[in-house]
């Protein structure tokens, strides 16, 4: 027996405690029916700082925003029966048949007996399947634990296996049941929070009604002050799937918010359930520089469980974009060293894409195939422990500079803080040499100066190989006005690839 004490449990939400810089700045956009407690049609935008905050909203991972489905009823008959013939009560639903229970005739049982019997047996497994029998007489009256929504209404979802002679009983199938519509937001908030503790998160949750234009992005920005440097989307409503349509209405939405000084990038989970991988379009194929589209999924654990509850695409925004806001802004989502999903907890121990199709069960080759095609998606490597992003590759050509997330995150980094750094001399003067006309020594070395300051910091943080800054002494500022300076940016690399020569020889030099 242990001593008499007073203990504490430290909390794990955290405090949110903010850290240096913005490049971990995210939000979320989700489109649902109707809103949470904590929401309304004037308070679309949440800003959040752990999932102790996403919960006080009313968004929780316990399925208590569902509405139970009712009026599920077996009603017993014993017109026919012998002793020791049995009902055995099932329920098939998530992809599962769960046995309830079985109820034994015995010689004398009347009909009202054998539903006792009945729903002392279900009641006895009620901590193992979570179903309540009640109900009176012949009839045994279900109530199913949370977690099962619209997925027991109607069918054949509950069924009895008779043994013996006795009656079959009639069966009421459940109805009424409604999916809860938030728990997929409080999934991907809880993995945000997972791979960045610190985060910055501005939540948003518009209604579905009409067309999906995006607009709810440049909505966030505005609420931020355009402070946001990525955006997670997640369009999976069941009637919606997958289009390029979609992704190139979403880097318009980017290249608007680039031409108001706000350079975003975003990261899109589109709804692919229902369509085969090998149907997949090539995304590399468009110009979309600035939008990720993630088709990876849990493939055994939670984010499983929510695509089929849901019925519909889960995909990895919340980690994804959280990895995303954990790592520098140089550094590739599929780093090994530092970005292992699975390291946590059991949740993307078995990758799969988010239409249900295990990653292990999938040939090389259409893998190697979906890779070339720009999809992001996660996977295991071979004698590793851990799972992983595959790369982090945007909706354009290869051939592009911006056709990886990192370098886009790089580039809008450089543009933020060199035009923070300029802002001070818009509309400042320009001393030029009175006798040639051209700048000055001094403006020049002033206006390198302030250049040069943001990404001599960047190249010191380790987010750029090294830059250089130009500007031309002989512009002829005095008549047109226009000032123009050159940054050239040297990348860090990615090593995608590691070739290594192995073999035997008979002795080394």
């Amino acid at each position: 027996m242990a001593l008499p004490d007073i203990k504490f449990t430290l909390s794990t939400n955290g405090l949110g405690r903010p850290l240096d810089g913005k490049d971990h700045y995210s939000a979320m956009v989700f489109y649902t029916a109707a809103y949470p407690s904590g929401y309304d049609g004037s308070n679309q935008i949440k800003k959040v700082f752990s999932l102790a905050d996403v919960e006080a909203l009313g968004i929780v991972g316990d399925y208590s925003n569902e509405t139970l489905a009712s009026g599920g009823n077996y009603a017993m008959s014993v017109t026919s029966a012998t002793n020791g013939d049995t009902v055995e009560f099932k329920v098939t639903s998530l992809g599962v048949t769960t046995s309830l229970g079985v109820a034994t005739w015995a010689t004398g049982d009347s009909t009202s007996a054998l539903a006792t019997k009945a729903r002392t047996a279900i009641n006895a497994l009620t901590s193992t399947h979570g179903f309540v029998a009640g109900g009176s007489s012949a009839n045994v009256l279900l109530t199913p634990p949370d977690g099962y929504g619209a997925n027991l209404n109607g069918g054949s979802i509950l069924t009895a296996v008779v043994t013996g002679a006795i009656t079959a009983p009639t069966i009421t199938q459940f109805s009424s049941g409604v999916s809860d519509p938030y728990i997929h937001i409080w999934y991907h908030a809880k993995r945000y929070f997972i791979a960045q503790p610190n985060g910055v998160l501005w939540l948003g949750i518009f209604p579905t009604s009409g067309t999906l234009d995006y607009a709810e992005i440049t909505t966030i920005q505005n609420f931020a002050e355009g402070q946001v440097r990525l955006f997670g989307v997640y369009m999976n409503t069941s009637s919606a799937t997958f289009t390029t349509g979609q992704v190139t209405t979403l880097q318009g939405i980017a290249d608007d918010n680039y031409d108001d000084h706000r350079p975003c990038d975003i990261i899109y989970t589109p709804n692919i359930n229902g369509t085969a991988l090998s149907a997949l379009t090539d995304l590399s194929a468009l110009t979309a520089k600035n939008v990720l589209v993630d088709i990876g999924q849990d493939g055994d654990a939670e984010g499983n469980r929510l695509y089929v509850y849901l019925g519909r695409s889960i995909g990895t925004l919340g980690a994804c974009l959280g990895t995303a806001a954990f790592a520098k802004v140089h550094e590739n989502l599929g780093y090994v060293a530092k970005f292992n999903l699975a390291a946590s907890d059991t949740e993307f121990a078995v990758p799969a894409f988010s239409n249900g199709v295990k990653v292990r069960d999938q040939s090389t080759s259409l893998v190697t195939s979906l890779y070339s095609y720009h999809w992001t998606f996660i996977k295991k490597h071979i004698d590793y422990t851990g799972t992983y992003f595959v790369d982090a590759k945007t909706a354009i050509a290869n051939t592009s500079d911006y056709c990886t997330l990192e370098n886009n995150r790089t580039i809008n980094k450089v543009i933020r803080n060199v035009r923070t750094s300029l802002m001070p001399q818009l509309n400042g003067p320009v001393y030029v040499d009175a006798t040639s006309g051209k700048l000055t020594a001094d403006t020049i070395g002033y206006l390198e100066s302030l250049a040069n300051a943001p990404v001599e910091q960047m190249e010191k943080d380790g987010e750029l190989s090294g830059y250089k800054v130009i500007i031309n002494p002989d512009q002829d500022v005095l008549s047109t006005s226009v000032l123009e300076l050159t940054i050239q940016n040297v990348p860090v690399g990615v090593s995608r690839n590691i070739n290594v020569n192995v073999g035997f020889v008979t002795k080394v030099s």
